[in-house]
């Protein structure tokens, strides 16, 4: 209903009551703040300013279509996405102009890398030897004499255990970068963002696929769609279905993988599914009804009764996100507060304001090592029961990004489900899921080099999977304490 602003050095948010409320996705300079660009419906507008209140009528930007608007350094040109595809604008000028653009998203190889004397996650006390080349796992086979050639480096492990990289299955990246290396601190190699903006996922998918900065590979649906007034920051209201196809082209261009649906849609369900799925993405709801019944193949979050029997009706996936209900009861940020405590200390990648943050709130609260009552366990317990496949997904958007994965697998084991099972859903079943699981999600021949690697079996105690020693992405290693 009303724009408001936050502040990045952490003080209280505020309201900003003169400014229009039909305006969204708002655009500043970061060297004035004399001008802004907003959207309205399909539109791209400037409002000049003076002392935070608009000044004058707003001006429509080139054409007048268009969304997504970034500002260049200078504040003199403005970045968008036009129906054709991506513009700049200069603000001097008047003028706008086609951008050429095109997605890469290459993975340079990596340098062959061989780990000597591994346990393999749930195959007991036999020693492997697993060799990385080129991004991947090039072979494995058991130890003996057999030394790495004089060029090839060696990582003897000593013994300790060797799993896929993990895959938080829901996750919202937002705007803050620093979170990228705590998904990586924490074993989390993949994560699949169900909204964010789509060009702030499709830069860092770029830098981190690159090597330019550290971080996840990200599988993401961009905007969240929806209809009517129910929008929020990254949610792209439809109203038709010619609306509906422009929305999926302009996604996959931006590299979308994902189409996450939101109520409520009524009669856009069916052409977005059908056009999602001829373009091979991921088709996943918020609720079960009615993506399910027109072909998504998962919903998010614990569904009620009779969408879990719709789901398994028909061989979709639930990913129920239990970390989510204790967050909203004051569980996670204090269940473990040692871990992160020790986490904002040790890293170098937190803000000092978002460090001091977290400590003050983690001094305001007893840490509490039982969990809270959640109902929804005996549930995704007694769906996984009754034959229901389930993902592993955190809803992670704070401090926790990395580590509430782990809380998640606690809570599955907790439903019912065996450490291997619950390992599963936050690897081989997730990258099924995606349609990757011919590259991610196992430790095996030709498979992505994504590797945990731990100081115990997490297949004999879940809660292992927080003893970690090293995390590898691409064939690199990328943590390591």
């Amino acid at each position: 209903e009303r724009l408001r602003a936050v502040p990045l050095s952490g003080d209280r948010p505020y309201d900003l009551n003169d400014w229009p409320n039909w305006a969204r996705r708002v655009a500043w300079p970061t060297v004035s703040l004399n001008r802004i660009a907003f959207e309205r419906g399909e539109q791209l507008w400037i409002q000049d300013l003076s002392e935070w209140k608009p000044v004058g009528d707003p001006q429509l930007v080139g054409d007048g279509l268009g969304y997504w608007a970034s500002f260049s350094a200078d504040g003199n040109r403005l970045f968008y996405l036009g129906p054709e595809g991506p513009k700049l604008h200069d603000l001097a000028e008047g003028s706008s102009r086609k951008i050429d653009f095109a997605l890469s998203h290459e993975v340079p190889p990596s340098d062959p890398l061989v780990l000597t004397d591994a346990r393999i996650g749930g195959r007991g006390e036999q020693r492997f030897q697993i060799r990385l080349e080129d991004s991947r796992i090039a072979g494995i086979s058991p130890l003996d004499d057999t030394r790495p050639t004089p060029e090839t480096e060696a990582l003897n492990l000593a013994g300790r255990v060797v799993i896929p990289g993990l895959i938080d299955a829901h996750v919202h990246l937002g705007p803050y970068s620093y979170w990228r290396k705590s998904f990586l601190a924490f074993g989390v190699t993949t994560v699949v963002d169900m909204g964010s903006e789509p060009l702030a996922c499709l830069a860092l998918t770029e830098a981190f696929d690159s090597g330019a900065l550290p971080g996840p590979r990200i599988i993401y649906a961009g905007d969240v769609v929806s209809q009517g007034s129910y929008v929020g920051s990254y949610w792209r209201p439809l109203a038709n279905e010619a609306e509906a196809r422009r929305y999926m082209e302009r996604q996959y261009a931006l590299g979308a993988r994902v189409l996450k649906l939101y109520a409520p849609l009524g009669a856009l369900v069916e052409p977005l599914v059908r056009l999602a799925r001829e373009k091979g993405l991921y088709v996943t709801g918020h609720n079960a009804f009615p993506a399910v019944t027109h072909g998504a193949r998962a919903a998010e979050h614990t569904q009620s009764d009779e969408e879990i029997a719709l789901l398994r009706a028909v061989g979709a996936s639930m990913t129920p996100t239990l970390i989510t209900v204790d967050t909203f009861r004051g569980y996670a940020y204090w269940m473990r507060a040692d871990a992160l405590q020790a986490l904002i200390t040790r890293s170098d990648w937190w803000p000092p304001y978002a460090k001091e943050g977290i400590r003050r709130r983690i001094s305001e609260k007893k840490p509490d090592e039982t969990p809270p009552e959640n109902p929804w366990v005996e549930r995704v317990g007694e769906a996984w029961r009754s034959g229901l496949n389930v993902l592993a997904g955190t809803d992670a958007v704070g401090v926790d990004a990395g580590l509430a994965l782990h809380w998640e697998l606690e809570r599955l084991v907790d439903a019912g489900l065996r450490p291997s099972e619950a390992l599963a859903a936050a690897t081989s079943e997730t990258a099924q899921a995606l349609g990757l699981g011919a590259e991610l999600g196992e430790v095996r021949p030709g498979y992505r080099a994504d590797l945990l690697i731990l100081e115990a079996d997490p297949y004999e105690d879940i809660r292992n999977t927080l003893k970690i020693r090293m995390v590898i992405k691409d064939g690199r290693v990328v943590h390591q304490r």
